[in-house]
């Protein structure tokens, strides 16, 4: 059974790629709506499926590879840290090399750039989350061979999760002693309403969970309505005193984002 068919065994519906978007060799994934699109490239994919929790791990092998790509950027010298950060590559600078410069639209600038990769091993989680209807991806920072191995790598590693946790996509919300719930009360005022969960004062975040955060010492809490923008990711979540935000132990990317 390929990679396809085994995830459509456990509900996912999947819309291949008609064509890689990283090249014809190169794996990629990705969700469009209420599809999982998926190129499977020239990589050795194994699929560990989870039926009654409709969730699969997906773990690539692939090769050392060159990737082309391209990098939008409004600087006429920008650093080679620049022009690989705006491409959303992180792989070595020693390992790329800039192709074509063409300026166009006055101050634009566009850079096709090369990289090679290392053989790599990533692990991926998808499927759908509990009362969800749109699938999700949560790439593992190791490799791992079942669901449940999978969500035992993605619980947080800095924080210890509390009786009476609860969770909402890829956070977590620990129940806080009544004495700071009485601190944080008596510093309201310092509320961000619709603020995204991961909010800081010095970190422009994106993330589409939002609710009523407040910054204490170092952490984020919240109260009130949790939910997600994106329609049909997750329900609600309602809290009725304050919680510590707590994010899971998943690797941070973006769109198209090269692992190395």
């Amino acid at each position: 059974m390929n990679v396809v068919k085994k995830l459509q065994s456990i509900g996912l519906q999947i819309n291949p790629y008609k064509r890689g978007p990283l090249g014809k060799y190169n794996f990629a994934i990705n969700i469009n709506g209420k599809y999982l699109r998926i190129w499977e490239g020239s990589a050795d994919i194994t699929v560990s499926t989870d039926k009654r929790r409709k969730q699969a791990v997906i773990t690539v092998v692939e090769k050392p590879r060159k990737i082309r790509t391209l990098s939008m950027l409004y600087h006429s010298q920008p650093t080679p840290d620049h022009i690989r950060s705006n491409a959303y590559v992180s792989v070595p600078n020693s390992r790329m090399k800039i192709l074509s410069h063409v300026e166009y639209s006055g101050s634009r600038h566009k850079y096709e750039i090369e990289f090679t990769t290392r053989t790599t091993r990533t692990s991926f989680l998808v499927g759908y989350d509990t009362g969800a209807e749109k699938p999700f991806i949560s790439q593992l920072k190791n490799v791992v061979k079942t669901v449940s191995e999978a969500h035992e790598e993605l619980l947080p590693k800095d924080t210890k999760l509390k009786k009476g946790y609860k969770r909402q996509g890829e956070f977590f919300f620990n129940p806080v002693s009544k004495e700071l719930s009485k601190q944080l009360t008596f510093n309201i005022h310092n509320v961000r309403k619709e603020a995204p969960l991961n909010f800081s004062f010095n970190y422009t975040n994106t993330s589409s969970h939002r609710g009523a955060v407040i910054r204490y010492n170092g952490k984020n809490y919240v109260i009130g309505k949790v939910w997600d923008t994106r329609k049909d990711r997750h329900n609600p979540l309602y809290l009725h005193d304050w919680y510590e935000v707590v994010r899971n132990n998943e690797v941070r990317v973006s769109y198209y984002t090269t692992w190395d």
